[in-house]
C-alpha cells in the first residue's frame, strides 16, 4: 500500500467500515469498538453468514485505545479529539509508518525469527484462545462495564400513546443530537415499549432510569456533556 491513512475508520463511532485496493484487490474491512458492538456482527460470524467484510478489527474500548484504561480518563469529550490528532500527528512525522520498513524488525527478523511465520515466529507471537465457562453476553452487561467513562442512557418510550405524541421523532432527534456533540461512545439511547402511558399527555422519557420531561432535554444535553 502506498498510502496507510485510513481516514474512514478513524474517530468514535462503534462501527466503521470501508473499502481499499491492495495488490489489486478490492478489501472490506471493518474496524469495531466497544464489546457492545461485538456481539451482533460475532452472531452472525457464528451461524456462518456473509458479513460483507473480509478483514475486521475489535477494539474492546469505546473508541479505540485512546479511550482505554490505560489513559487518563479526560475531563471532557473534546480531549478525545485532541488526543486523537496528537497520534496522527506522530504517525505522519515518524521516520517508519509501515513496520515492514523498520530496520530493527528486519534484523529480528534475519538474525533470529528466520522469515514471517516461521515456527520460531509462530510460537512466540502467535496465541490462542479457549472457551472459558459463564455468560459472556454482551447483553448482560451494562455500558459501563465497557468504559471507563461516565456512561448514560436514555429511553424513549414506544408505547401506542406515546408515539401518537411524537415518541419516534423524539428519539431521532435525541439520537442525531447525540451524534452531533461526539457523545455516542458514552450515551446510549433506546427506544423502547413499556407499559401503556394512556394517563400521559406528553412523551415518556428517561435518564438513567430517571423520568424526565421531553422539554427539558435541552438542559439535560449541556448537563450530561458537562459529565463526561
Amino acid at each position: 500500500l502506498e498510502s496507510v491513512d485510513f481516514e474512514q475508520v478513524r474517530g468514535f463511532l462503534g462501527v466503521k467500515e470501508s473499502t481499499i485496493i491492495a495488490a489489486g484487490k478490492q478489501i472490506r474491512v471493518a474496524v469495531i469498538s466497544g464489546l457492545a458492538n461485538v456481539e451482533p456482527l460475532a452472531e452472525r460470524i457464528i451461524k456462518g453468514e456473509d458479513t460483507g467484510y473480509d478483514l475486521i478489527e475489535v477494539m474492546a474500548c469505546p473508541g479505540g485505545c485512546i479511550c482505554g484504561a490505560g489513559h487518563p480518563v479526560p475531563e471532557k469529550i473534546d480531549t478525545l479529539d485532541k488526543r486523537q490528532q496528537v497520534l496522527i500527528n506522530i504517525d505522519k512525522t515518524s521516520q517508519y509508518r509501515k513496520s515492514q520498513e523498520n530496520p530493527d524488525i528486519l534484523r529480528l527478523y534475519d538474525e533470529f525469527y528466520g522469515s514471517p511465520n516461521s515456527p520460531t515466529a509462530h510460537s512466540l507471537l502467535h496465541t490462542e484462545y479457549r472457551q472459558q465457562s459463564g455468560d459472556s453476553s454482551c447483553a448482560n452487561r451494562k455500558n459501563s462495564d465497557n468504559s471507563v467513562f461516565v456512561t448514560h442512557e436514555f429511553v424513549v418510550c414506544a408505547c401506542d400513546s406515546c408515539v401518537k405524541h411524537g415518541a419516534l421523532d423524539l428519539f431521532s432527534e435525541i439520537h442525531s443530537r447525540i451524534k452531533t456533540l461526539k457523545m455516542e461512545p458514552f450515551i446510549s439511547v433506546k427506544s423502547i415499549r413499556t407499559r401503556e402511558c394512556s394517563e400521559n399527555k406528553s412523551i415518556s422519557v428517561t435518564l438513567d432510569g430517571k423520568k424526565i420531561e421531553p422539554k427539558a432535554l435541552r438542559d439535560l444535553y449541556k448537563s450530561v456533556r458537562e459529565s463526561i
